[in-house]
């Protein structure tokens, strides 16, 4: 049996608070002088930097930007991931148990790893490799071209199961509303992350299983446990 367990990454394998969001809005606005929006992601149609970075920019300026546009505000968002992580390391901390979690789990037979994340893929790079984590070992799926979460989950499946083939297990590990809602949309297995310990606000929402952290178990084995069981959010609406 084939297992594909996928993470996004803000609050699920990092914690960074709102300092990345704040960093995309900072940017945006030295870049293009324009109040941004918002950083609350659930003010957006899909929590994707690419939904969230045009939609900024068409309501400003009614019309789409351009590759150039794009490009330029991604070098310097990079950018400025790079020096935050540069000048306060200790606020981009690795979630309580998580790159161990990562390392045991790719070392089970049958069992593969992969990145489901909203951000771009350059941004994501940063944050992956500040924890020492290497992507090129892992199934990623990005924002780039991908306008909504369930696309770019089922990019991390396809490219799981190019290489090797059919996969009878996916699960989904993630922080917040809309990765309840991707699953749910996909009918794919959910296990919640909750940093602040409001696991009801997930369970709220359907999701059964919800973490604090990756010690927030008994043991590995519990993990696996929690991973062979987890179920699909339920629809309480």
């Amino acid at each position: 049996m084939k297992n594909l367990i996928l993470f996004d990454i803000d609050n699920t394998l990092v914690y960074s608070g709102t300092k990345d969001s704040q960093a995309f809005a900072d940017v945006y606005q030295e870049i293009f002088k324009q109040q941004f929006p918002s950083i609350d992601w659930t003010d957006f149609d899909h929590v994707t930097d690419e939904v969230i970075f045009e939609h900024a920019y068409e309501r400003h300026f009614h019309r789409k930007p351009t590759a150039a546009e794009k490009e330029d505000f991604r070098n310097q968002y990079v950018a400025r991931l790079k020096q935050l992580r540069q000048e306060n390391p200790e606020d981009f901390k690795a979630v309580l148990g998580a790159v161990e979690m990562l390392k045991q789990l790719s070392q089970l037979p049958n069992y593969h790893i992969g990145i489901a994340t909203g951000g771009w893929r350059t941004p994501a790079l940063v944050k992956l490799q500040h924890l020492g984590i290497d992507p090129e070992v892992l199934y990623c799926g990005y924002a780039d071209n991908n306008y909504t979460r369930e696309a770019i989950v089922a990019e991390a499946i396809h490219l799981a199961e190019e290489e090797i083939g059919k996969v009878d297990h996916v699960v989904y590990f993630g922080d917040a509303s809309w990765d309840v809602e991707t699953t749910r949309n996909m009918n794919i297995p959910f296990i919640g992350i909750r940093l602040e310990g409001d696991i009801q606000t997930l369970q709220q929402l359907g999701a059964r299983d919800v973490l604090t952290d990756f010690e927030d178990i008994e043991s590995f084995q519990h993990l696996i446990r929690l991973i062979e069981r987890a179920i699909t959010p339920r629809d309480l609406g």
